[in-house]
């Protein structure tokens, strides 16, 4: 993507006179995480026909553009003061989105598909963000914030958080009457440090906090039971290192039958695992060997296997096809018991 947004205006009238390169640029513009030129959105106009523009592309503009107010004033931003922190390979910094940069907001899933909603601001917004190694590790971004809002309004009483990052959800919850304790289990000590330290003394309502350092997994195996509500963070975006901790989780969830337990992004972990299946049937049994369909991550025979416990023998029938689109939740379900 380098020089895309500078060489911009040189390549407009040649990508206008091909079509291919319009659907390029307008994948790049609206899907790509670009950028959308800043204050110069008639730019699009030169590329797309007048009535194409009118009737597709000036549309999604709008909806896509954003209130900074989500973040400039959420509470967070409000009360908390981050800087020049840094601790191990912890560092907490200010990273700045520009006008009409493309981000992504959240996602829904719809039967097999995920649905992405991508969004800009039309002023800088600055925000914070964790990083290890230089490495991005988290934000409180509005991406960050819309995506854990469902869990936010759902948990009460006492509350297990597992990971503590930047503190953003035990903070905002803590700020609910319903929300009586907040337990924060934390592996890395210097995360746990930088948090008491640095972060926790200044919530507003910082006594109905606890921390346990301790490895979250475990300790949802053994006290889950003992809490009212759950959210898991631990994972970083929805890569195959992340789904296998999910499904860790989801395991003890599904057999002991806990109930309120959210996991960040969860939509989006689920649709991975159902891409997964879709890559089994397509490239190990019906032999379509191309960019989409391969490689898939996980074992042949614990694909077998989760088929087998649903009772369809044969994962290239019409039953296991049919099972998977109409139902990919059971699907997933099955095959996170049947491995895990």
């Amino acid at each position: 993507m380098k020089n895309k947004k500078l060489d911009l205006e040189q390549v407009m009238e040649d990508w206008g006179k091909d079509l291919r390169m319009r659907n390029e640029f307008f994948n790049y513009v609206l899907y790509d995480g670009g950028y959308i030129p800043n204050g110069q959105e008639d730019l699009l106009y030169k590329v797309f026909s007048p009535d194409t523009y009118k009737k597709f592309i000036a549309p999604q503009l709008g909806k896509m553009k954003m209130d900074p107010g989500i973040v400039l004033q959420n509470p967070y931003i409000n009360l908390i003061e981050l800087t020049n922190i840094k601790k191990g390979d912890w560092k907490i910094d200010v990273f700045l989105r520009e006008p009409f940069q493309l981000q992504l907001v959240d996602a829904k899933r719809d039967g097999l598909k995920i649905k992405p909603r991508l969004g800009y601001f039309d002023i800088p917004v600055p925000y914070y963000r964790l990083t290890r190694n230089g490495i991005p590790w988290m934000s409180i971004s509005a991406s960050e914030m819309l995506t854990m809002r469902d869990a936010v309004a759902g948990v009460s009483g006492h509350v297990l958080v597992a990971g503590i990052g930047l503190g953003y959800f035990p903070f905002i919850t803590s700020l609910k009457e319903s929300v009586k304790k907040i337990t924060l289990v934390e592996i890395d000590e210097n995360i746990i440090e930088i948090f008491e330290t640095k972060i926790l003394p200044q919530f507003p309502r910082k006594e109905k906090i606890e921390i346990v350092h301790a490895d979250a997994i475990q300790y949802f195996q053994e006290h889950h039971q003992q809490f009212d509500s759950h959210f898991i963070d631990i994972w970083q975006g929805s890569d195959f290192e992340s789904v296998k901790l999910y499904m860790q989780f989801k395991a003890v969830e599904l057999r002991e039958g806990t109930k309120n337990v959210y996991h960040w992004i969860e939509d989006s972990l689920r649709d991975f695992i159902s891409n997964q299946f879709m890559n089994f049937i397509r490239y190990r049994y019906l032999k379509l060997d191309n960019y989409y369909s391969k490689p898939y991550f996980f074992k042949d025979e614990d694909m077998e296997k989760t088929f087998e416990t649903m009772g369809i023998d044969s994962p290239t029938s019409q039953k296991a096809v049919r099972q998977l689109i109409a139902h990919p939740d059971q699907v997933i379900d099955a095959y996170i018991l049947a491995t895990v």
